[in-house]
């Protein structure tokens, strides 16, 4: 008995041993099937064009009478089915003080050999990403956090009972269409979806950590992993990163890419943002993955490969006086050479690349060849009169209240200079500065009371920042109208 016993024991620190990642002379090692890899082992050059994600074909289609005022947002592979979404009437913008607000749209299936249109889903989150599985009978729509797979065959969605309610903001396709490895909003590694089974796993039920995230050619794909690193100087401290890494078919480790979530690929090129999409790499040649390009440390809202292999991003607009965003126009060579207010955070790219559609209340097009907006929609303008104070304020409040930040000029701009308003007698104190982290802001309306000359705004605020600090809060503002200018006058929380 005592010898099964010891038997077991060994078993079991062999097991343990094999499943972990090694750490030498502070290298990275992972475990593969080949046995321990430093990092620099999977230097090598990579024999591949790679791929362009852009169809090539003639999509001359969509531009007919009976698909106009709708979005192309892909044609399936043999080229005989085509997909759509259309924008619905704006509502609640109003109930969106600072963020992205939600915007509902219809989708619909296009027959090319018939031209016939079919709807096949309703007011549905505005889609900005969509991709095909290999043979080109499922295809997968993912935005506002909700992923929806379509079977083109049935004529039917899939696994809708577990999709609906699963917040997904990013996906990919396994290389045997089997499943998709889905990203939610707080984990890079989220559930994976089994599409024959229809049977969700999530990270914590599966071996090993390496997610499929997009692809290079036909045998090589994108993936990240969680690599142990050990720290200099302390070899009892362990800290985890997320790597992008180049796996083959068989999930082999082929070359490790970076430090960084994978986002898009165009060639050789790659995207990766930090953790909680704050920050932003560009890598213009995998085979020289050291000569990295950073492009911003800011959160990333969306980005994507466009036009010939130029790139657009978003990030907030540092200006409260509008609900607006920026999309920042780079060149193949990582350079910024334009940049553009937008109404919205996300964009649908229009299948040959050239354009994209920005999910926001002004509806913008942007022409990727030419870098300039070809279409607004000015039918509605939100009224900022209200809702800048409420920006402003709340800006200046949560870095007043985590980092002692005060600045008298820009209190004077929110709140009423009264003795018995609490929050004056506390930001007109002398302005100081502060080393304030990157960070995310959304506040949404939970109540209002507003007349000609006061107003009782509740307001939900949600608030992340680059080093993962988070902060959520409900606030009551009351607000008097000076002059025209909104000022609050009393702060309460709950």
């Amino acid at each position: 008995m005592k010898k099964l016993v010891i038997l077991f024991l060994l078993i079991s620190i062999l097991l343990t041993a094999c499943a972990q990642d090694s750490f030498k002379n502070n290298q990275v090692y992972l475990v593969e099937r080949d046995g321990d890899h430093e990092v620099s082992d999977f230097q090598g050059l990579i024999d591949t064009q790679g791929k362009i994600p852009f169809l090539e074909a003639d999509l001359g289609f969509a531009h007919s009478e009976n698909l106009n005022e709708k979005i192309l947002i892909n044609v399936a592979p043999h080229g005989t089915k085509a997909f759509f979404m259309e924008r619905l009437a704006k509502e609640q913008l109003d109930q969106v003080f600072l963020g992205q607000y939600n915007e509902q749209v219809n989708l619909y299936e296009y027959d090319l050999e018939k031209d016939s249109l079919r709807l096949i889903a309703e007011q549905i989150p505005f889609i900005t990403k969509t991709s095909w599985n290999n043979d080109g009978s499922l295809i997968a729509f993912n935005g506002g956090n909700r992923l929806m797979i379509y079977d083109t065959k049935r004529g039917r969605f899939l696994m809708e009972h577990i999709l609906r309610t699963d917040p997904v903001s990013y996906f990919f396709w396994s290389h045997n269409d089997n499943r998709i490895y889905s990203e939610h909003p707080d984990q890079v590694n989220g559930s994976i979806y089994y599409i024959n089974l229809q049977k969700k796993v999530e990270a914590y039920e599966i071996r090993g950590n390496l997610y499929l995230k997009g692809q290079l050619d036909d045998n090589l794909f994108y993936g990240t992993r969680w690599i142990g690193l050990e720290e200099e100087n302390n070899s009892e401290t362990i800290k985890d990163n997320i790597y992008t890494v180049i796996v083959d078919s068989q999930n082999n480790i082929v070359k490790v890419i970076g430090k960084g979530i994978f986002r898009d690929a165009y060639k050789k090129s790659v995207i990766l943002v930090g953790t909680n999409n704050f920050g932003l790499n560009y890598i213009p040649n995998i085979d020289k993955p050291e000569e990295v390009v950073k492009l911003s440390s800011e959160y990333i809202y969306d980005v994507k490969f466009v036009n010939q292999g130029n790139l657009a991003y978003i990030t907030k607009n540092n200006n409260l006086d509008s609900n607006l965003f920026t999309l920042h126009l780079v060149n193949a060579n990582g350079r910024e050479v334009k940049s553009i207010d937008i109404s919205g955070s996300r964009f649908s790219l229009f299948p040959n690349g050239k354009r994209g559609f920005v999910s926001g209340f002004k509806e913008e097009v942007v022409d990727f060849t030419t870098n300039e907006i070809t279409s607004v929609n000015e039918d509605f303008t939100p009224n900022e009169s209200l809702s800048k104070t409420i920006r402003g304020a709340v800006d200046l409040l949560y870095k007043n209240a985590v980092y002692g930040y005060n600045d008298w000029q820009i209190a004077r701009k929110y709140f009423a200079e009264q003795e018995n308003n609490e929050q004056w007698a506390f930001l007109k104190e002398k302005s100081t500065k502060a080393n304030i982290p990157p960070y995310k802001v959304d506040i949404s309306l939970l109540e209002e009371d507003i007349d000609q000359a006061s107003a009782t705004i509740t307001i939900n605020i949600s608030i992340i920042e680059s080093t993962g600090d988070e902060y959520q809060d409900k606030y009551t503002l009351k607000l008097v109208k000076k002059n025209n200018d909104w000022l609050v006058i009393e702060k309460s929380d709950g």
